[in-house]
C-alpha cells in the first residue's frame, strides 16, 4: 500500500535537493578561449601580424567586453561583439606591428569583462622578429668637434644576413646632413649582401645639438626605408 508524502516531508526533500552540490552554482557570464596565446613564430621585422582570438561564452548570463586594453602601442586590439550571448562567441582581431623591432615578442592583451571570476582575461601574441636589413653602426653621433673643424665623412655599412639586395636611394631629412652610396654606380646596383653609404656634414652647417635622420631605400620587396639617426654638438670655435 503506498503512503502520499506530507506536505512538509515534500518541502524538506526540496531543501535538501536544493542543498545538493551544484544546485546553487550562481549564474554568471564565464570567458573562456581555446588558444589564448598565438605563437607567430619567425616573421621579418616589415610585417604585420594579425590574429583573430575566439572569445567564448561559456555562463549563462551575457558576457560584457568593456574594454580591451594593449601591453605596448606597437598592438591594436578590437572586438567584433561587445555583448556576446551565454553559448555564442565573438573575435578578438589583433595586430602587432613588428616594425623596427628585433628578436624575440611578447605582447599582451586584456579583456576586460563582467565575468566576477576571470575580469582581465590575457590573451598573448608571441614570436620573433628577424631584422632583414641593419646598418653598422647604427647611429652616429658627433662629438669633440668645433665648428672651424671640417668634419670628414663617415661610412656606414648597409647589410642583410642572406638576401642580396641593391640601393635604390639615400636620402637626409635635414639640410646640412648628405648622404650618398660610397661605391662605384657598378658595384651599387649589383646585388650583394653588404652595401656601402657615406654620410657628411656640411662644413658650418650647425652649431650647438642637431639631429638628422638618414633613410636608405633598398629594393626589398615590402621593406620600409632603413633610418640611420645621426646626432651631435658642434661647440663655437675658440678665439685664436
Amino acid at each position: 500500500m503506498k503512503h502520499a508524502l506530507s506536505p512538509s516531508l515534500l518541502l524538506a526533500a526540496a531543501l535538501l535537493a536544493a542543498a545538493a552540490p551544484g544546485a546553487d552554482a550562481p549564474l554568471r557570464p564565464v570567458i573562456a578561449c581555446d588558444e589564448p596565446v598565438y605563437d607567430f613564430g619567425e616573421r621579418p621585422n616589415s610585417e604585420k601580424v594579425e590574429h583573430d582570438f575566439v572569445i567564448r561564452n561559456d555562463g549563462q548570463l551575457s558576457l560584457e567586453i568593456r574594454d580591451i586594453r594593449v601591453g605596448c602601442g606597437c598592438t591594436a586590439a578590437k572586438s567584433s561583439d561587445d555583448v556576446i550571448r551565454p553559448g555564442k562567441t565573438a573575435v578578438i582581431h589583433a595586430t602587432l606591428n613588428l616594425s623596427g623591432r628585433s628578436g624575440p615578442q611578447n605582447k599582451s592583451i586584456t579583456i576586460d569583462s563582467n565575468d566576477p571570476i576571470h575580469r582581465n582575461y590575457l590573451l598573448q601574441l608571441t614570436g620573433t622578429a628577424r631584422r632583414l636589413l641593419e646598418a653598422s653602426p647604427p647611429v652616429l653621433v658627433y662629438t669633440g668637434i668645433d665648428s672651424a673643424t671640417p668634419i670628414p665623412p663617415r661610412h656606414v655599412e648597409i647589410k642583410t644576413e642572406s638576401t642580396p639586395f641593391t640601393i635604390l636611394s639615400v636620402t637626409s631629412d635635414t639640410p646640412g646632413v648628405s648622404a650618398a652610396p660610397a661605391e662605384s654606380p657598378e658595384e651599387a646596383a649589383a646585388p650583394a649582401t653588404t652595401h656601402r653609404i657615406s654620410v657628411s656634414i656640411a662644413d658650418g652647417a650647425f652649431l650647438g645639438r642637431f639631429h638628422a635622420n638618414v633613410n636608405v631605400k633598398t629594393d626589398i620587396d615590402n621593406l620600409p626605408p632603413l633610418p640611420i639617426p645621426v646626432s651631435g654638438f658642434i661647440r663655437e670655435a675658440s678665439a685664436p
